[in-house]
């Protein structure tokens, strides 16, 4: 391998390359068409972690970087020495000696003999680390700044959805206040609506229960006057002297028997009293209702067979109500 780089460095073009070598302010190398060094700076061999060219001069890249970048940067070389075009590329690569990241403007280019015939490459790189880490923290900055606005931006939009949110129960909250109170007014206008009702229907009532007692006692005056004239009569056609006082003990009558006897003696049909208990005691009664008290109740209580034997009977038994009073039994 020694030979045959020696053999390859006494190609012209590889001496003119050596003699300038150390004068490019850069590191600077050239590579036979398999990727071996033949030749390179100083600058070059530091910055792949050899002391001095010759530790250099020989190796591969894969002599100088892991695998992985090893790769990548024979990959460049193959296109370069296959395409034979003229490359610029960025390369990234950790300086072996000091572990530290770099970047480099790398360009390769197609190395030729006399003939034009490519027997290697030239390449030469400028350190750009510096450029580099200033615009990777220009972009992060910019990231920064552009991440802080949109937090902020996100920060605003949320302060002005809480405070929308905010606006919005506390109009809930009047809307919902407003109601109760509107609703505490309904309910006390209604209460005052019912006590006022409730006071023109007892109003009502009261008066009402005054005209009933005055039409009660007008009736019942009149009643009195009608009885003790129709008893008078009776007493004048029998001849009957008797004191008339309060129902009898002869015979026991139901309250429904003495009505009946009552409205009877004031000569009153049973259709009659049939419509006077029905207005007196607010309820229905019916004529047939009355007729059947009459015949199967009051005849067979007096051992009569009619109305005006009935009522002469009841009379001589002192059976008639002088009054109807509703407590009587």
């Amino acid at each position: 391998m020694a030979q045959e780089i020696e053999v390859k460095k006494k190609e012209p073009i590889f001496e003119f390359l050596e003699s300038i070598a150390e004068m490019i302010p850069a590191s600077f190398y050239w590579l036979d068409t398999k990727g071996i060094c033949l030749g390179l700076n100083t600058m070059s061999a530091l910055g792949v972690g050899g002391q001095c060219k010759e530790d250099i001069i020989g190796n591969s890249v894969y002599d100088a970087y892991p695998k992985e970048i090893a790769d990548t940067i024979q990959g460049y070389i193959d296109e370069v020495i296959a395409t034979g075009v003229f490359t610029i590329r960025e390369d990234r690569i950790t300086d072996m000696t000091t572990g530290q990241v770099k970047y480099f403007s790398s360009a390769r280019a197609p190395l030729r003999n006399e003939k034009g015939k490519i027997i290697g490459l030239i390449g030469a790189g400028i350190d750009i680390t510096a450029n580099k880490e200033a615009e990777l923290q220009k972009l992060e900055n910019e990231a920064n700044r552009a991440m802080l606005a949109e937090k902020e931006k996100l920060i605003a939009l949320k302060e002005a959805e809480q405070l929308k949110y905010e606006n919005r129960r506390l109009e809930e909250q009047h809307k919902l206040h407003q109601a109760i109170l509107e609703k505490e007014a309904a309910e006390s206008e209604r209460l005052r609506l019912e006590n006022e009702l409730r006071k023109l229907e007892n109003q009502n009532l009261l008066a009402e229960k005054k005209s009933q007692e005055r039409v009660t006692n007008f009736i019942n005056k009149m009643l009195h006057e009608i009885q003790a004239f129709r008893i008078g009569e009776l007493h004048l056609t029998t001849g009957i002297r008797t004191p008339i006082t309060y129902i009898g003990e002869q015979v026991r009558l139901t309250k429904r028997e003495q009505q009946i006897l009552y409205f009877l003696s004031l000569n009153k049909s049973p259709k009659d009293i049939a419509q006077i208990i029905t207005i007196l005691e607010d309820k229905p009664v019916t004529d047939s209702t009355v007729n059947a008290i009459i015949n199967k109740k009051l005849y067979p209580k007096f051992e009569v067979f009619n109305i005006g034997q009935l009522v002469e009977k009841a009379i001589l038994l002192n059976q008639i109500p002088f009054l109807l009073d509703d407590s009587s039994a």
